[in-house]
């Protein structure tokens, strides 16, 4: 017979066995989180909702990025995918379709120590492709500049301030591990798809007011004269239905439900909901 102890409390704290963690996955699973972090900061930069659903996301990897963990990103996009609100998430070869990069000198770096060459090392950076400068700054560790006098200074990357900025119509945030690009042009599906799921928070919200069991079975109606949310709404009423638990879902106006009236991205509706018949799924299902 296995020993009992008489209080969980009483036990010695269990002691971990490092030969059972995968450090590859570990790695892996951090660099996704990265880029789960980024794209809710490039999310926010081009103020799009988190509910807002987005055609793509573009990843583009350090340098030096391992190859094996480049491809099991790859074959994973599917996690980030979710964490984002995207519909595909691509590993990009070529940045220069999604971003521009601008190099400038860390003046309060360089300042005591250029002196009056400083306005030239400026102007060498200007005329530099900032593109093949990172390059050779990320290969060599240095990159070596020849200034107008025939003077030559040399830059490690702690000299250097690397400005990212995302081509219209996407939005980029960057890490040391990865430069993450979201589009942020909307299509009037994806429009649509963004309403209906803010329809769905507010249906959530309200049947947390009303103090229903998260297993309650509802009825839903949904009145409106805005256009586009009721024909966002006639295309996607039995993703609405799913999602909030309801029996059914209908426009117009339920006798004996509860309703609420708000605005949805600006369009007025109101909401009528009421516990269906059964009430409960565990109720349904027995």
């Amino acid at each position: 017979m296995i020993p009992v102890a008489e209080s969980v409390h009483l036990c010695d704290y269990p002691t971990g066995r490092r030969e059972l963690v995968d450090e590859d996955l570990a790695r892996r699973m951090a660099v996704v989180r990265d880029i789960a972090s980024l794209g809710r900061a490039a999310r926010a930069s081009a103020k799009l909702k988190v509910r807002q659903p987005l055609a793509k996301v573009e990843v583009i990897l350090a340098d030096g990025a391992d190859a094996a963990d480049t491809a099991w990103l790859a074959s994973h996009a599917g996690i980030v995918c979710d964490e984002l609100n995207v519909k595909a998430c691509e590993i990009c070869r070529d940045p220069q379709r999604y971003i521009d990069r601008s190099v400038q000198p860390d003046l309060k770096k360089l300042g005591p120590r250029l002196g009056k060459n400083l306005p030239k090392v400026r102007q060498a950076m200007q005329k530099a492709d900032a593109a093949a400068l990172l390059a050779d700054v990320a290969s060599a560790g240095s990159v070596t500049l020849t200034l107008d006098n025939g003077d030559t200074v040399s830059l490690t990357r702690d000299d250097l301030i690397v400005r990212t900025t995302a081509k219209p119509g996407w939005a980029a945030a960057e890490s040391d591990r990865a430069v993450v690009v979201i589009s942020a042009e909307l299509t009037e599906e994806l429009i649509a798809e963004g309403l209906v799921r803010e329809v769905v928070h507010a249906v959530q919200s309200k049947r947390k007011d009303l103090d229903m069991e998260f297993t309650d079975r509802i009825e839903l109606a949904f009145a409106t004269e805005a256009a586009p949310l009721k024909s966002a709404l006639e295309r996607h009423l039995d993703y609405v239905a799913t999602e909030t638990l309801a029996t059914s879902a209908s426009f117009g106006e339920l006798a004996d439900a509860d309703r609420e009236e708000l605005a949805v991205d600006g369009h007025p509706l109101t909401i009528s909901i009421r516990l269906a018949a059964g009430a409960s799924a565990a109720e349904a299902s027995s």
